[in-house]
């Protein structure tokens, strides 16, 4: 038995890494340390953190070898984690040296896409855009823009999904209260009253317990060039149109109190 594991162990592990590989995969980059260290360092950090880590390992690894191995098959075995920790670790150089060539990319993929939403109302091509430019790098700004699109063409599982993601890159409290913009536009787009009024409320209370005047400064123009939108009631327009402004507090002082005792 020892004999076959000498020969075919790494054979062995490379078929289960294979079977198990794409859920292994989903499970890293779905758990919420991944993300906040995804997120909160740029990709040369994240290279030079992972080394160090992943030389720790091997290094610790190594020296188990040499210190518990069975007399006679330390070579072996050091072997094997050499050849393991080689394919690994050009695995890895691999993938950062393509993250960073697509980062190169980035700033141009953004570009096109904010011409197609902004300037354009091509929901449709502004979100392969945008999807490819938040597989390169996530930022809140270009997240919330596709978020929109998501919206303006009613495509909620992928809302969803990236109402998720965008709390972890938020930077301050200009951040939250587009998120709740952007919580608010899925009962506005289904004319859902009660919840869209929650929304009202939650912002209303967030607003209050900052104690101090921020504004959202996000435009609400590109919304209300989609076709959902210009087809929704004139009730739940006019509704609504009170909350954008009192995020980007271009409300009258008369008028953000009204709204406000309305949804405290």
């Amino acid at each position: 038995m020892e004999e076959f594991l000498k020969e075919y162990g790494a054979v062995i592990l490379g078929i289960i890494f294979g079977l198990f590989a794409d859920n292994i995969y989903n499970f890293i980059r779905t758990s919420s340390p991944w993300k906040k260290f995804k997120h909160h360092f740029s990709t040369s950090e994240q290279y030079w953190r992972i080394t160090t880590f992943f030389s720790i390992i091997t290094v610790s690894s190594a020296l188990a070898i040499i210190f518990y191995s069975p007399e006679g098959t330390v070579m072996n075995n050091l072997s094997f984690l050499v050849q393991l920790a080689t394919l690994v670790f050009g695995l890895y150089v691999g993938y950062f040296a393509f993250k960073q060539m697509n980062l190169g990319r980035y700033e141009s993929i953004v570009s096109s896409a904010k011409q197609l939403f902004v300037n354009g109302g091509d929901f449709k091509r502004a979100i392969k855009e945008y999807e490819l430019a938040s597989s390169i790098k996530l930022t809140f700004g270009t997240g919330a823009e596709q978020t929109e699109c998501y919206v303006c063409l009613s495509e909620w599982a992928k809302y969803d999904r990236m109402m998720d993601r965008l709390p972890h890159v938020k930077v301050d409290h200009r951040d939250d209260l587009i998120l709740f913009y952007l919580k608010a536009l899925e009962p506005l787009f289904k004319e859902e009253l009660g919840r869209l009024k929650e929304v009202f409320r939650q912002t209303v209370t967030f607003k209050k317990s900052i104690k101090k005047s921020i504004a959202a400064g996000w435009s609400s123009a590109e919304i209300k060039k989609s076709e959902v939108y210009e087809n929704l009631s004139n009730e739940i327009k006019t509704l609504v149109e009170p909350f954008f402004k009192y995020i980007n507090n271009q409300l009258s002082e008369s008028e953000k109190q009204t709204f406000e005792e309305t949804y405290s």
